[in-house]
């Protein structure tokens, strides 16, 4: 059963690096094989070795699938790759935006307020390059943002939230606090 409850840990941790979020149906696959009565019990023991040794919080969505978020308060700024910091600025951006504007906000709304702030989406980016690409690709697909499209509405609208893994790794107050230290640098 350790060597399973291993397994899972690892599967888990490198299935993680794609920040994509992880299927019970690929975990069975790729872990459990033949023993997926087990499930339950070596996920629930894997639950805690990821908390006790990672410092990593194993969160269940509700379509059967699961993220691994960082269990270290605060520790959301820092779940970037270096070289990502700049995009952990534009992300937490936006979900100041999607905040201030009462947990959504339209497409139209969002790309008319990076653009007071130089970022264009019509056109590439010196540093993050294909903002729409990014926004809409990466930063759903990782399930920062949710994007949900409006058909009802004519013309039909494109509606932007937080996603899971925003919700999971951060809180209001923290984007409240980003919010706060952009307005107090700006006063100084």
């Amino acid at each position: 059963m350790e060597a399973l409850v291993d397994e899972l840990v690892s599967y888990l941790l490198i299935a993680n690096q794609s920040k994509i979020a992880i299927k019970r149906q690929d975990i069975i696959k790729h872990v459990f094989k033949d023993n997926s009565k087990a499930f339950s019990g070596v996920l629930n023991q894997a639950k805690v070795k990821l908390e006790n040794v990672f410092g990593l919080k194993l969160v269940e969505l509700e379509k059967n699938c699961f993220l691994l978020v960082n269990n270290i308060v605060n520790a959301f700024p820092e779940d970037f790759e270096s070289d990502d910091h700049t995009r952990r600025g534009l992300l937490m951006t936006i979900l100041s935006l999607i905040l201030l504007d009462g947990n959504e906000i339209g497409e139209n709304e969002l790309y008319e307020n990076l653009r007071k702030i130089g970022v264009d989406v019509d056109h590439p980016h010196d540093v993050f390059g294909d903002v729409r690409q990014l926004i809409n690709e990466n930063f759903v697909k990782q399930m920062y943002l949710e994007c949900e499209k409006q058909t009802a509405m004519d013309p039909p609208k494109i509606l932007y939230r937080w996603g899971a893994r925003a919700r999971a790794e951060t809180t209001e107050e923290d984007v409240q606090d980003f919010i706060s230290s952009i307005v107090a640098n700006e006063d100084s």
